[in-house]
Formats: structure tokens, C-alpha cells, sequence
């Protein structure tokens, strides 16, 4: 679900247009950077510490799929509070705050992580995500300016109104592609033929595109 925004032509890491292009094969390959290194050595201590600080115990998860079968979501964890309630949990680790060892501490969701979160509210059919922000403390660092943790409830009407149709154009334009390319590259009998594999391959490519 990390995409979903840019279905919309609102993610700052890639323009609708550049992740159609990238869903087609063309164009260089993101293989990861320093950032997100960061990010995947951080996470598991910030899901330790954000287990600490809310008395919560976070199962690992992996894709879960929509009914529609095209649209997937991979969060972080799933939470269970000691409470009994149950919710979800999204971790941000912040490589740019690594030498304050200070994050955000936002009283309302980010918009960059907003369409995010609540497309895997809508997939998961949870009523809460937990957004935990972190980076590494300083030495000596007193409180816990190195993590926020924000409740984000589930948006329902922004997913329908707002994500859902621009997901519907961004996998019907995806599809016209893949049929427009296929019948360059095999002629018409060929359309028919990725009429069919074009389905599945949607799936599977919205799978990953919005895990």
C-alpha cells in the first residue's frame, strides 16, 4: 500500500506516470539506498520499543489481498493492546534524524503516510493503525524523542472517495498498456490472448506495487 498515493499523483517518491512506466518494465529498477537500509535494520527495534511504551504485543504479517484481488497490503505488524483491542502498526524510521536522535511528534497523521495507512486499514478491515515514528537515540538521551507513536482511525469515506477510484484508473490505464504492447509485439490475435494474462499479471504486479 506504500504506492497508493501515487496512483493519485501524490507520492513524493514517484509521479503516477513514473510508476505506470515502472509497472511496465521500463526505467531504471529501485534497488534501495542508505535510507532504506536504515529502515530495515531500525525496524525491528522500534517495534521492541514500541511494544514497551504501549503495553502492546505485535505480531509479524505479511500481503494481505483485497476481495478484488488486485489491490494488497503488507503492514508492519498486528497489533493486540492489553486490552484485547486490535489494530495495526506502521513503522517509519527516520535515517535523516540519526544524528539529533529526534523525530516529528505530529498530533495528526502525515500526508505522506496517510493514503498508506488507510489503504491497509480498508484491506485489513482494522479500525486503527498506530504510526510509529523512530531513529536511533543519543547516548544519554533522556525521554523518548528518538519515537512518536500517533493512532490513525480508519477513513472510510477518504479511501472510497479519494483512493479507490484513482486505483481503478491506474490499473485500467496499466492493463490498456499491457494490451497496447502486446498486440505491437504479436499482432491483434495477441490482444485477446493478454486480455487474459493481462488479469492475473495485474494482480500480481498491484500486489506489489501497493504491498
Amino acid at each position: 500500500a506504500s504506492e497508493f498515493a501515487a496512483a493519485r499523483d501524490a507520492w513524493k517518491h514517484a509521479t503516477r506516470d513514473e510508476l505506470l512506466k515502472r509497472k511496465m518494465g521500463q526505467g531504471s529498477v529501485f534497488r534501495g539506498n542508505a535510507a532504506t537500509a536504515f529502515g530495515l535494520e531500525m525496524e525491528p527495534h522500534a517495534v521492541a520499543l514500541y511494544e514497551r511504551l504501549t503495553d502492546s504485543m505485535v505480531s509479524p504479517t505479511g500481503l494481505h489481498m483485497h476481495p478484488n484481488l488486485r489491490w494488497g497490503a503488507s503492514p508492519d505488524g498486528l497489533v493486540r493492546t492489553a486490552s484485547g483491542e486490535e489494530g495495526l502498526l506502521e513503522v517509519k524510521c527516520f535515517f535523516r534524524c540519526r544524528s539529533t536522535g529526534v523525530v516529528p511528534q505530529p498530533t495528526e497523521c502525515p500526508d505522506s503516510f496517510y493514503d498508506q495507512i488507510q489503504g491497509q486499514l480498508e484491506i485489513l478491515g482494522y479500525d486503527w493503525c498506530d504510526l510509529m515514528l523512530y531513529t536511533t537515540p543519543r547516548k544519554g538521551q533522556a525521554g523518548n524523542r528518538n519515537s512518536c507513536v500517533l493512532r490513525v482511525p480508519r477513513n472510510a469515506s477518504h479511501f472510497e472517495s479519494t483512493i479507490a477510484p484513482h486505483l481503478e484508473s491506474f490499473g485500467a490505464e496499466l492493463r490498456k498498456r499491457r494490451a497496447e504492447r502486446q498486440a505491437r509485439l504479436y499482432g491483434e490475435g495477441g490482444d485477446a490472448l493478454d486480455g487474459e494474462r493481462g488479469a492475473s499479471t495485474m494482480r500480481g504486479g498491484a500486489a506489489a506495487m501497493e504491498g
